[in-house]
């Protein structure tokens, strides 16, 4: 398997000729310092298509199936309500934010038939430097659940787009205590019907086996 994703406003587009990035409002991104286009219908269309195009090469490949990334990234920067300040149909409401990403996954899911895994690495929380909370976040793996387009969640906690927060949270090094986010995943985990994955910080056997004994993860 692999991930395929599109980084949105996370982007670089300082190098030659390229265009400004995109985003679902035109909010600085905060490490890599882009000020992002807001998308017109125009700019979800063909995003959608591309990611469907993509999964398909997956398939075509060779390989068993995808993930897709939210977190900071555009699918993310659609759902959370600090970085989608939109008051169309694709802001605002907690349906109108998820509006995309079930619009890409279900490009996915028709490029690829139901014989393909399509996964979503996940959020369960922003943690400090975020608005979506535990609960938030649940609705929302429940709603993709519902609507079929996941075959399992890839679970990660916090923020990417601050440096604390993609040290001590998303990405947590050898300077953190070892898996500092199973309990909030395994929360996340009993709320929701597919297979729960989870890998921050978790670097010896006996903590996963922890982990999964204790129910948080698979």
């Amino acid at each position: 398997m692999c991930q395929i994703t599109h980084l949105g406003r996370r982007g670089d587009p300082y190098t030659q000729d390229w265009l400004s990035t995109i985003a679902p409002s035109p909010i600085r991104e905060t490490l890599h310092r882009s000020f992002p286009k807001e998308m017109d219908e125009y700019d979800i269309d063909r995003v959608v298509k591309a990611y469907a195009a993509a999964a398909l090469r997956c398939k075509e490949g060779g390989l068993d199936g995808i993930e897709t990334l939210t977190g900071a990234h555009l699918l993310g920067q659609f759902l959370s309500p600090k970085t989608n300040k939109r008051t169309d149909r694709f802001g605002g409401s907690f349906e109108n934010r998820c509006r995309f990403p079930l619009m890409v996954h279900q490009a996915i899911r028709k490029a690829t038939g139901d014989d393909f895994l399509v996964g979503m690495r996940f959020t369960v929380d922003e943690g400090v430097d975020g608005e979506l909370t535990a609960d938030e976040c649940i609705k929302m793996g429940q709603f993709f659940e519902q609507n079929g387009c996941v075959d399992f969640f890839n679970a990660i906690y916090g923020s990417m787009d601050t440096e604390r927060g993609l040290a001590y949270e998303n990405m947590p090094g050898m300077d953190s205590k070892i898996a500092p986010w199973v309990e909030p995943v395994g929360h996340f985990k009993r709320a929701v019907g597919v297979p729960v994955f989870h890998a921050a910080r978790i670097a010896d056997i006996h903590s996963a086996r922890y982990a999964i004994a204790e129910g948080h993860l698979d």
